[in-house]
C-alpha cells in the first residue's frame, strides 16, 4: 500500500499543480490514472481483509452503536454517486435510536458494499431505496434496486470468494467478486445474517440483520471491557482497547 499510496499522491499533486495547463486530453489520462490506482487500492484493502478472516485474525471493537444513524448517513454521502447516474435513492426509516452491539467501522463497510452494488447495478432513471426496521429482537436493513438483478443460477455462490457472475453483471465491472464475501463474513461474526433476493431484469434485495442491543446484551459487553479478557478469535471479537 507504500508505494501505491506515493503513486496516488504525485497523481494527485500533478493534477492540482498543472490542472489548468495540461490539454484535455492529459487530463483525461490522469483521471484515469487517479481512478485506477484508487481501484487497485480497494482491491489491495479486501485481499487484506480476506486474509485476516481466513487466518482468523480479522478483529472487531464492539460497541453500542446507533445502526440508523449510520445507515442514514451512509446513503447521504451516495447521493452525489446516484445522482451522477441519474437514479432515484432514497431512505426509508428512523434516522436514530437503533442500537446494535457492533464495530461501527465493519459495519459501515456492509452497508457501503451492498449501496455502492445497488447504485453500479442500476441504471439511469433506476431507483435505489434502503429501508431499517426493528424487527422482533433485530434491526434488520434492506437495500432494494431496480437494476440488472442477477440470474436464479448464481445466487446460492453469491457471497463466495471470488465469485463473479457471467453474463451482463459483470460487463465492464471492474469488482473483484471480494465485496459480498467480506460483508457475509462481517455480518454472521456479528451473530446476524444476510441473504438476497433477485430477479433478471427486475432488480435486487439485499437483506442483513444484527441482533438488537438490549439490557442483557449491553451488560454482558460491560462485563467483558471491564474484565478485558474477552477474546474470541473464532468471531473475531476483542476487547475495545484493542485496535483493528
Amino acid at each position: 500500500r507504500t508505494p501505491l499510496a506515493s503513486l496516488r499522491g504525485y497523481i494527485e499533486l500533478i493534477t492540482y499543480k498543472e490542472g489548468p495547463n495540461v490539454s484535455p486530453e492529459i487530463n483525461k489520462y490522469l483521471k484515469q490514472a487517479l481512478k485506477s490506482s484508487n481501484e487497485l487500492g480497494g482491491l489491495i484493502n479486501n485481499l487484506l481483509d480476506v486474509t485476516r478472516i481466513e487466518r482468523g485474525t480479522l478483529t472487531l471493537s464492539i460497541d453500542k452503536i446507533d445502526l440508523a444513524s449510520i445507515v442514514s448517513q451512509t446513503v447521504i454521502d451516495f447521493r452525489f454517486n446516484a445522482e451522477d447516474k441519474q437514479i432515484a435513492l432514497n431512505y426509508q426509516g428512523p434516522a436514530a435510536d437503533a442500537y446494535v452491539l457492533a464495530d461501527a467501522i465493519a459495519v459501515r463497510e456492509v452497508v457501503n458494499n451492498l449501496l455502492a452494488n445497488a447504485v453500479k447495478y442500476t441504471k439511469p432513471a433506476g431507483a435505489v431505496t434502503v429501508f431499517l426496521a426493528i424487527e422482533k429482537e433485530s434491526v434488520v436493513v434492506r437495500v432494494k434496486d431496480t437494476g440488472i438483478g442477477i440470474p436464479a443460477k448464481a445466487l446460492p455462490y453469491l457471497f463466495t470468494k471470488f465469485y463473479r457472475v457471467h453474463g451482463g453483471l459483470d460487463s465492464g465491472s471492474t469488482g473483484t467478486g471480494l465485496g459480498l464475501f467480506i460483508s457475509k463474513s462481517i455480518i454472521e461474526r456479528h451473530n446476524g445474517s444476510i441473504s438476497v433476493q433477485s430477479q433478471e431484469g427486475v432488480g435486487s434485495e439485499f437483506t442483513f440483520a444484527l441482533p438488537l442491543a438490549d439490557d442483557k446484551h449491553i451488560a454482558a459487553l460491560s462485563k467483558s471491557q471491564t474484565d478485558q479478557t474477552l477474546v474470541r478469535r473464532h468471531r473475531g471479537w476483542v476487547t475495545k482497547d484493542t485496535t483493528r
